[in-house]
C-alpha cells in the first residue's frame, strides 16, 4: 500500500466489530469495503415489534466501564441518547440444600457470602440455610445504560458514517475464499470477487480457516478444541410492573449459565410502552439441550423462574413471549491475550485479525468489539 489515503481495505464480518472497523478505517483516510456475510449488526442488532413498540431480541446493557463503546458513541453523536440508571442486582436459589452439592455452587455460595459481608446485601425472604427455599439476595446497585432505539441505532449510525466517508457496504454475501500475501488480499464470494490492499477479518478464526488456504491457513493462530458457545434469549413482556432487581443471577441452574434482566428497570418508558420486558438469557453450548429445546419448553422454564422470583405473579400477566437464538456468541479475552491478538497479522500477509484466538463467553461484548476494532485499525495504519 503506497499511500494510506488511496488504500482500499476489505473487512470481513457483519457484526458491530466489523462495522466499527470500517468506521475507523474510513476515519483514517482509507477506503473500507465491508463484506458482510450476514445481516448488519448480527444478533445484537435484531429487534421485534409488539404492542406498537420495538424491543431488543437480545438485551445487552452498557456499563460505565465501557470506555471504548462510549468513545465511539460520542464520535457518532449518540452519547446523549444513552439512558443511565442506577440498577439493582441480586442472586437467587430455589433450593439451598442442593446449592452446596457441587464445587461450582460452593464457590458461588462463598461469593454471595462475601457480597453479604462487604456490601450489606439484604434478602427479601429467608437467609441461606440447608433445606430452605431462598428467594432472592440483593446487592447494592450498579450503573447501567440503555441506548435508545437499541443497538440498531448504533448499526444505522455506523452505516451512515462509513458511507459518508466514501466507504462501501456489500451485504449478505456468501463468502467462498480468502487469500492474502505481502502485497494485499483477495476475497471471492458468490457472484463476485475483489482485490484489496489489505484485509481485516472479524470472523471467528475457525470460520476464517474454512475460507482460507495456503500460507494464510498455515499461519492462523488456532485455539485448542473448545465447545461452541451459543445464547438463547427468552423475552417476556409483562403487563404489570415487577419488583425484581435489574440483574438476577441464579446460583443454582442446570441449563448452563443463566441470567435474568428486568429490562423495564433500565429501558425508558417511551421505549417500551405499557409493557415491562424481562429477558431470561441462557449461555449454553450450541449443540446442547438448552439450545435445541423447543420454544414452548424454554418459555415454560422462564415462566417458572418468574413465578418463583415474583410473589403473586401469574402467567396471565404475560402479554407476549418470544424466543431468539444466536448460534455463536462473541469472544472476549484477558488483557494479556488482547495485546497479543488485536491487530495481529497472519504470517507475512496483509491480512489482520480483529478477533481473539481463544474463545470465552463475552460479558461486555460491544465494548470489546469496539476496542479490538480501534486497535486493529491503528495497527493497520502504522504498518502502512
Amino acid at each position: 500500500m503506497s499511500e494510506p489515503s488511496r488504500g482500499r481495505i476489505g473487512i470481513l464480518g457483519h457484526g458491530i466489530g466489523a462495522l466499527a472497523c470500517a468506521h475507523y478505517v474510513a476515519r483514517a483516510g482509507l477506503r473500507p469495503v465491508l463484506l458482510a456475510n450476514g445481516p448488519l449488526g448480527a444478533a445484537i442488532g435484531r429487534r421485534f415489534r409488539a404492542s406498537g413498540c420495538d424491543y431488543d431480541c437480545f438485551h445487552v446493557p452498557l456499563r460505565a466501564s465501557d470506555t471504548a463503546l462510549c468513545g465511539l458513541l460520542a464520535e457518532l453523536g449518540l452519547l446523549h441518547r444513552v439512558a443511565w440508571r442506577s440498577t439493582g442486582t441480586g442472586f437467587y436459589a430455589s433450593d439451598a440444600s442442593g446449592l452446596l452439592q457441587s464445587r461450582r455452587a460452593r464457590v458461588q455460595w462463598a461469593f454471595r457470602a462475601w457480597i453479604d459481608r462487604s456490601q450489606r446485601a439484604e434478602a427479601t425472604s429467608e437467609r441461606f440455610s440447608a433445606g430452605h427455599a431462598v428467594q432472592l439476595v440483593r446487592s447494592p446497585a450498579h450503573k447501567h445504560g440503555y441506548l435508545q432505539g437499541g443497538y440498531r441505532t448504533l448499526v444505522h449510525a455506523l452505516e451512515a458514517s462509513i458511507e459518508a466517508h466514501g466507504g462501501q457496504i456489500l451485504e449478505d454475501l456468501r463468502l467462498h475464499s480468502v487469500d492474502a500475501d505481502g502485497r494485499g488480499g483477495s476475497v471471492e464470494w458468490e457472484g463476485g470477487s475483489r482485490h484489496f490492499d489489505a484485509l481485516i477479518s472479524t470472523l471467528p478464526i475457525s470460520d476464517l480457516a474454512k475460507l482460507s488456504s495456503g500460507s494464510v491457513l498455515g499461519s492462523l493462530p488456532f485455539a485448542q478444541e473448545t465447545t461452541p458457545s451459543a445464547e438463547v434469549s427468552v423475552a417476556l413482556l409483562n403487563r404489570r410492573a415487577l419488583a425484581l432487581p435489574y440483574v438476577t443471577t441464579p446460583l443454582q441452574d442446570v441449563a448452563g449459565r443463566l441470567e435474568i434482566h428486568h429490562a423495564a428497570a433500565l429501558v425508558p418508558g417511551q421505549e417500551r410502552g405499557a409493557l415491562h420486558p424481562v429477558y431470561v438469557t441462557h449461555r449454553c453450548e450450541s449443540h446442547g439441550g438448552t439450545y435445541q429445546a423447543t420454544d414452548a419448553t424454554l418459555v415454560a422454564r422462564a415462566l417458572e423462574l418468574l413465578r418463583q422470583l415474583e410473589p403473586g405473579w401469574s402467567e396471565r400477566d404475560i402479554g407476549q413471549a418470544e424466543v431468539f437464538r444466536a448460534p455463536h456468541v462473541d469472544l472476549t479475552l484477558s488483557r494479556e491475550e488482547r495485546e497479543i491478538s488485536s491487530g495481529r497479522r497472519v504470517g507475512n500477509t496483509r491480512l489482520l485479525l480483529c478477533a481473539a484466538s481463544r474463545p470465552y463467553v463475552r460479558r461486555a461484548s460491544v465494548d470489546t468489539s469496539v476496542m479490538l476494532a480501534r486497535e486493529t485499525v491503528s495497527q493497520l495504519v502504522r504498518s502502512s
